[in-house]
């Protein structure tokens, strides 16, 4: 529908809970995971993908992982 509509592309951004919905439901192509060096304390937990990212880069102390849907199916 979104194509359709000439949208290529939106952004997700929320909790876990809204991302888990997301993710459960399959309403996803890309993933893209920011991972820093620094601890905030407690809090709540990200969602996991249980696959291997299908490319990964370093940025300083930072770390982008990418994700793609179609190995996420592959791994279930």
């Amino acid at each position: 529908m979104l194509y359709s509509l000439e949208i290529q592309s939106v952004v997700i951004e929320g909790g876990a809970q809204t991302l888990d919905f997301f993710i459960n439901q399959g309403f996803w192509d890309e993933a893209l995971v920011f991972t820093g060096d620094r601890k905030f304390g407690n809090g709540v937990k990200s969602p996991i993908l249980n696959i291997i990212p299908s490319r990964t880069k370093n940025y300083g102390n930072s770390k982008l992982e990418i994700y793609y849907k179609n190995e996420y199916i592959k791994e279930i």
